[in-house]
């Protein structure tokens, strides 16, 4: 039987004062006697805490989740913007890369059409340089036959000298110098005439079909520099963005440089082609002494060479015609009076009457030029080449956060995932073809040189599709397809 406890009496306190605070009674003490560890308590402990710790209690918990959730939102937030940054350089170093590939392959064929321009203007030249030579033919042979005629007649009449038969032998050997010399010239040319306008028909073509060819590469090699760079990029060119700045790409490659053929373009190619000649083709009064002159020139409708060739005796009071001859490829042009060699008028009208026209030229052929050329820079370089390049951000190296890819879940779209506006990333950049022109310290000295150095290029020459200085760089993009680019992505 358990023991009994005692509880004593609770106490009270006597009322002492009445301003003293009254206490409360005090609990009941209980008092039992010990007992056996190993017997069962009856007594129990019902202390619990005060109201006011209560109510304060979990307010930590709650700023630590906010805090958490804060951090976390960060991180992910510092994720997607660097592995979207990552995106972004890798964009742009492919659209720098294809914009300047596509600038390259541009520069390379207006340099082709720099080279077959020059190469136009050689056959153009050796046409020239043919009339010349078959007009001097043509003097040469009339002086001979002149020559051994007189030569005959002078050795009948002193052939009782005894030096009548040597003179008849010189006529015979000079008459069939004429015959089998001085005539078949023209007939050795004709077919080289024909050669050259051939040759120069041919390089027109070339020309067309290098620009043709020249697109179609330079999109090839844009596509294989962005896949290069990354197979998951791309060349955009379906969007709106990509439509615009594909249409900008085309004034560069179609409207900088493009075929000219009007008159003034033809002008300015035969004011190339008459530059160049050789001082045969340009005059020829070194003949002789100085009783021969003669020139060839193309003329003012740019598909006629005519060559013009006489020579006279000045007898003082008057001066005497003697020989003559004249040469033609092209059509009919009325002869005008020009320089020729500083030719005389009583030589150059029998000359042109008795031309010896060469068939199978037609004169100057449409090239490729620069539209709107001007003595000055301001067209020495290209409209910019624009080039935009996407890569999608759920991309295996641009593992966003919102992506899926983040852990290689692949896992779908879930209230826990930051939203991204954008499934790609974009880049654009431009480029653009410039004429590099030679400066003196770069030319050096030389016979080639001093065309160059003229008085109207102290510097070098301005910008043409004659010399073959092209040369790619990046540019900066245009401020107007920025914009748009920009608004529609």
């Amino acid at each position: 039987m358990p023991p009994t406890c005692w509880v004593a009496p609770p106490s009270l306190t006597p009322r002492t004062s009445p301003t003293r605070r009254r206490r409360p009674p005090t609990t009941p003490r209980r008092t039992c006697p010990a007992t056996d560890a190993s017997a069962p308590s009856t007594s129990m402990s019902m202390t619990s805490p005060p109201p006011s710790r209560r109510r304060g209690k979990g307010q930590a918990t709650i700023l630590a989740m906010a805090a958490l959730l804060f951090l976390v939102a960060m991180t992910l937030a510092s994720f997607n913007v660097s592995q979207l940054g990552y995106g972004k350089i890798k964009t742009m170093n492919a659209a720098d890369g294809a914009a300047y590939a596509a600038a390259s392959t541009l520069a390379r064929d207006m340099n082709f059409m720099a080279y077959t321009n020059r190469a136009m203007v050689a056959n153009h030249v050796a046409v020239g340089q043919m009339v010349s030579l078959v007009s001097l033919s043509k003097e040469l042979g009339m002086l001979t036959e002149e020559l051994a005629t007189g030569s005959k007649v002078l050795g009948v009449l002193t052939s009782w000298l005894g030096v009548g038969e040597v003179l008849i032998t010189l006529g015979n050997a000079l008459k069939q110098v004429k015959t089998t010399v001085l005539d078949k010239v023209p007939n050795f040319v004709k077919p080289v005439v024909q050669a050259e306008d051939l040759i120069v028909r041919a390089l027109q073509g070339s020309q067309v079909a290098m620009r043709a060819i020249t697109i179609l590469d330079a999109e090839e090699n844009v596509r294989k520099t962005v896949r290069a760079n990354d197979p998951a990029m791309r060349w955009d060119q379906t969007t709106a963005a990509g439509a615009l700045s594909t249409a900008a790409s085309l004034n560069a490659f179609i409207g900088y440089s493009s075929i000219q053929g009007n008159t003034a373009s033809l002008d300015r190619f035969r004011q190339v082609t008459m530059e160049s000649r050789d001082k045969f083709t340009t005059d020829r009064r070194w003949l002789l002494g100085g009783l021969s002159r003669g020139g060839t020139e193309l003329r003012d409708n740019n598909r006629t060479w005519t060559g013009l060739d006489g020579a006279m005796l000045d007898l003082f009071l008057f001066k005497l015609p003697i020989a003559w001859g004249g040469a033609q490829a092209g059509p009919d042009k009325a002869w005008r009076p020009g320089s020729y060699g500083g030719i005389k008028r009583q030589v150059a009208d029998p000359a042109y009457a008795t031309r010896e026209k060469l068939p199978g030229y037609n004169g100057l052929r449409s090239y490729f030029d620069i539209g709107d050329r001007k003595r000055d820079d301001s067209k020495s370089q290209s409209g910019a080449i624009v080039v935009i390049v996407t890569k999608p951000v759920d991309a295996p190296d641009v593992k966003t956060q919102s992506s899926g890819r983040a852990l290689d879940l692949n896992a779908p779209d879930n209230p826990y995932r930051l939203p991204w506006s954008n499934s790609s990333v974009m880049s654009i950049a431009a480029s653009q073809v410039y004429f590099k022109r030679p400066v003196r310290s770069q030319e050096g000295t030389g016979p080639g040189v001093a065309p160059l150095l003229s008085l109207n290029y102290p510097n070098g020459e301005y910008a043409s599709l004659f010399s073959p200085y092209w040369q790619a760089r990046l540019t900066d993009v245009p401020t107007g397809v920025n914009a748009a680019v920009q608004a529609m992505y």
